[in-house]
């Protein structure tokens, strides 16, 4: 995991303890080469992680995901993308634009990436899909 990233943890934390004080803070992905990630994800190089929100009041993709995700985007700044990835895509597409929190559908987490500048992950690090 990069520093942009690890440094930013506890910031992440912090916001899960203000919406959520009894949840746990759950590194769901992080640095790693699965390919559950596209082909030219931030994952690969360790500049992006997603955090769990299952267990979340309001559900995994409910309005305290919505609320953390923008507070997380707001703390850490411009050179982040945070964004909620959820099941419903209709279902959130207003709530989650009035909030300035990008969505994408699959498995319901947060996903937050470091963007600033351009990097690659090493080259042969994807694996050939059979």
């Amino acid at each position: 995991m990069q520093p942009e990233i690890f440094d930013r943890l506890r910031d992440m934390e912090a916001v899960f303890r203000v919406y959520a004080p009894t949840a746990k803070f759950v590194i769901t992905a992080a640095q790693e080469w699965d390919p559950k990630h596209g082909l030219f994800s931030l994952h690969h190089a360790g500049y992006a992680v997603d955090l769990q929100t299952l267990h979340l009041r309001f559900g995994a993709d409910g309005s305290t995901a919505e609320l953390i995700a923008a507070e997380i985007q707001a703390k850490l700044g411009k050179d982040y993308l945070v964004g909620l990835h959820t099941h419903d895509r209709a279902k959130l597409e207003r709530r989650c634009t009035a909030r300035g929190v990008p969505y994408w559908p699959g498995d319901p987490h947060i996903h937050v990436q470091y963007q600033q500048g351009v990097r690659a992950a090493p080259p042969g690090d994807y694996p050939q899909r059979v």
